[in-house]
């Protein structure tokens, strides 16, 4: 098990030799290499200085002299974990910060079957023909065919650079692979090993021949040659959120670091300070407000807390003291709705800003968040934000490799979308529920009641316990096991808060998307909070006291927010995912709302929520305006007044920011609903519900009758009429996303 700065010591090295034993002219300096390849060379760059002890100011300015005596401009590579002294002396001369690269990298166990890691099968019509370097006609047309996606459409290849790829083919460390298909020379891969790592590069497959698996069946390819040749690490370099890395997270890569690769023009106009901030964010980029301007963003979500579970909507019976004192200091709505009345879709929707429909999360334990869909979280990495996920996931398998929850394993490719394939630096997640207490494990024997499916007392010192069967992980794709003991809710937030804590002392923005279990069954609460409920039975008990261990977590997420002195510039979202699980006689409240989990009517999507953003949000105030978690990636956006980097796609929420600021705002658009066969239209005032099969059209006045008691479909037909339209237009709409339509032109994942 390497450490992440061994992976980059030898990662760095084998780079910096590789280029440097093809290039026309190469110099070792500081550790590293300097390299020329010609005018116009892709190996004209320095690589892997400083990671064996600091830079000298003579070995930087030969680096310089080393370039500029050959007309080319200095370029070099560095890696996070150099010594301070590159950074420091680079940014005195004045470079400036040209691109970002992450290198990812993947171990490669004996043994494992890596075709088998192919999430479409391997294609049938694919002929990879491993390059012969003494073929002098397969060399060329592997250059040439391999080539061809790093230059523009029928743009030649330059002299210079087809030597430096003849040479790279011949290099005796290096194996290239031309991908044929269907009788077409339609793509390639190289690979060059070193003593215990290879680097997989200059993957490219035609325009014509993508979305077919092949640049993925071309990394497997040659994750079998590196481990032939005696590696045990691979890694790839590639630009942040292109279709490589996310076939890399895939088959299992991580990121292991970013570099940033520096150049210094003829006239250095970048201020040092300015350099040394980009660095240190490592992917801010140029021009945008300085981090201490932009707010944070927490993103808090229940799992299966009914609207009427909390005290600040009327509960006098579960403590809920913090989420009361949260709700006494912001923004209240009352007409919050989740996207879906079930757990998945929701989610995807509060990172995408769409409806679940589209991007095919129908419910619970169905569909995976596609690498294709645009998440909050990439677009805040991009502008210079840390990003954590912490709680469950819900979109898709974690692990492909062994039993997990209720989709993860083997055989579970086809749905792998872990949280750092969507944007996320840092996760401690699971996929699905867990118990709210000691997550991973559950009684063997249940002698003091409760069932494995709803709830249990906490486990007393001696009792037997087996597995519970679902698994915590990281952002590697590496478990977190026991012991991982005590309240769910806390062991959470005790991986949010230091990553909140790293985030401000390093001047960073975050994004924390903090996803809790509680009160989702089984409900398991430890005694202190089962304590408040002692007169209650085994399920209720175990439900109030979770939620109370929850809404401790959340005074305690406060807290610290104040004691960093960051909570003022800090929007804390808080929301359920859905209605309350269960019939009438169930803990969870739904109020006085129509319906629960799984329903469409008001008690199923209609949940608590809560805006706390001190900065804008100065007087508490409730709204009755409808609002959704769809408008959280809206709304994020219109804050930083960051455009969406896909204007095309459509977006089903809104931004709320004129409501934030206090402006008269009615909602411009209805909420559209679909889940199972039901599907609902709401708008400011009316809600249409078409319950499916042969039932006719329900309208609904939630104003007068927000308990949906009385139908007015047959009195008010015209209404029913105009929206029914809208709604079938809005499902038309839906379906085409579904069909593909937004993701036409790109590459498949």
């Amino acid at each position: 098990m390497y450490s992440l700065r061994e992976i980059a010591e030898m990662e760095e090295d084998r780079q910096a030799r590789g280029v440097a034993e093809i290039g026309t002219a190469s110099q070792p300096i500081a550790g590293g290499w300097m390299t020329f390849g010609g005018i116009g060379s892709w190996a004209n760059q320095a690589c892997g200085l400083g990671m064996r002890g600091p830079v000298t100011s003579e070995e930087l300015e030969r680096l310089v002299d080393f370039y500029v005596s050959r007309g080319v401009e200095p370029r070099i590579e560095v890696c996070p974990f150099a010594d301070a002294s590159l950074i420091e002396g680079l940014a005195r001369r004045g470079f400036r910060l040209l691109e970002f690269e992450n290198v990812l990298a993947r171990r490669l166990p004996p043994g494992e079957d890596l075709r088998a890691r192919h999430p479409h099968g391997w294609p049938a019509e694919l002929q990879l023909i491993q390059v012969d370097p003494d073929d002098e006609p397969l060399v060329r047309t592997f250059v040439e065919v391999s080539t061809r996606g790093f230059r523009p459409a029928g743009e030649p290849l330059s002299e210079v650079l087809t030597e430096m790829s003849i040479r790279m083919v011949r290099h005796p460390r290096c194996d290239s692979f031309l991908a044929r298909y269907d009788g077409q020379d339609v793509g390639g891969g190289a690979m060059e090993s070193g003593e215990q790592v290879a680097g997989l590069f200059g993957t490219s497959v035609d325009v014509a021949y993508r979305r077919r698996g092949i640049q993925t069946a071309l990394m497997l390819l040659r994750l079998e040659r590196a481990r032939q040749r005696g590696c045990g690490l691979a890694v790839i370099h590639s630009k942040p959120g292109i279709p490589t890395e996310r076939n890399a997270l895939r088959l299992g890569f991580f990121l292991a670091y970013t570099k940033v690769l520096l150049g210094l023009p003829a006239v250095a106009w970048f201020l040092p300070m300015l350099l040394l901030l980009l660095l240190a964010s490592s992917r801010s980029p140029a021009g945008e407000l300085e981090p201490e301007r932009r707010p944070n963003v927490i993103l808090v979500m229940a799992d299966d807390l009914g609207w009427g579970d909390v005290g600040f909507n009327g509960n006098r019976r579960i403590r809920t003291p913090h989420l009361d004192q949260m709700a006494a200091s912001s923004l209240k709505f009352t007409r919050f709705y989740a996207a879906a009345p079930v757990c998945s879709p929701t989610r995807g929707s509060a990172l995408t800003g769409r409806h679940p429909y589209r991007y095919g999360v129908t419910f619970a334990n169905a569909g995976y968040l596609k690498p294709r869909e645009v998440t909050l979280a990439e677009i805040l990495r991009a502008e210079g934000y840390a990003t954590g996920m912490f709680g469950k996931w819900h979109l898709g398998s974690l692990t492909t490799q062994v039993r997990d929850a209720n989709r993860g394993g083997p055989g579970s490719e086809a749905i792998y979308a872990p949280p750092r394939m969507h944007g996320f630096d840092e996760c401690f997640c699971t996929e699905s529920k867990v118990p709210t207490f000691d997550p991973l494990r559950v009684p063997r024997r249940f002698d003091h009641g409760g069932s494995r499916a709803q709830g249990w007392d906490a486990l007393a010192e001696g009792d037997e316990w087996d597995s519970y069967g679902t698994r915590y992980w990281n952002q590697n794709g590496e478990e977190i096991g026991e012991p991982l003991r005590g309240d769910d809710s806390r062991i959470i937030m005790d991986r949010a808060l230091p990553f909140i804590v790293r985030s401000v002392e390093a001047g960073k923005p975050f994004l924390a998307v903090i996803w809790f279990h509680a009160p989702h069954l089984p409900v398991v609460a430890g005694p202190e909070h089962r304590a408040h409920y002692a007169s209650e039975n085994v399920l209720h008990r175990n439900y109030f006291g979770c939620v109370t261990a929850l809404d401790e977590q959340v005074g305690r997420l406060r807290r610290t927010l104040r004691e960093l002195r960051v909570a003022d510039n800090t929007l804390v979202w808080f929301a359920s995912d859905n209605g309350p699980e269960g019939n009438a006689r169930a803990p969870g409240s739904a109020g006085s709302f129509r319906g629960r989990k799984r329903s469409l009517y008001e008690g199923g999507v209609r949940v608590p929520a809560l805006l706390e953003w001190p900065a804008r949000i100065r007087e508490p105030r409730a709204t009755d305006v409808p609002a959704v978690t769809s408008d959280y990636l809206p709304t994020v956006l219109d804050v930083l007044g960051v455009p969406h980097p896909r204007p095309d796609v459509p977006l089903d929420g809104l931004s709320l920011l004129p409501l934030i600021e206090g402006q008269q705002f009615v909602r411009p658009a209805p909420i559209g609903f679909r889940s199972g066969n039901m599907q609902a239209l709401s708008d400011n005032r009316y809600k249409l519900v078409l319950p499916g099969g042969n039932q006719p059209a329900e309208l609904y006045d939630l104003l007068a009758d927000p308990a949906e008691s009385r139908d007015l479909a047959g009195e008010r037909p015209e209404i029913v009429g105009q929206m029914r339209g809208w709604l079938a237009a809005w499902v038309r709409s839906c379906d085409a996303s579904a069909g593909g339509a937004d993701y036409a032109g790109q590459d498949e994942p």
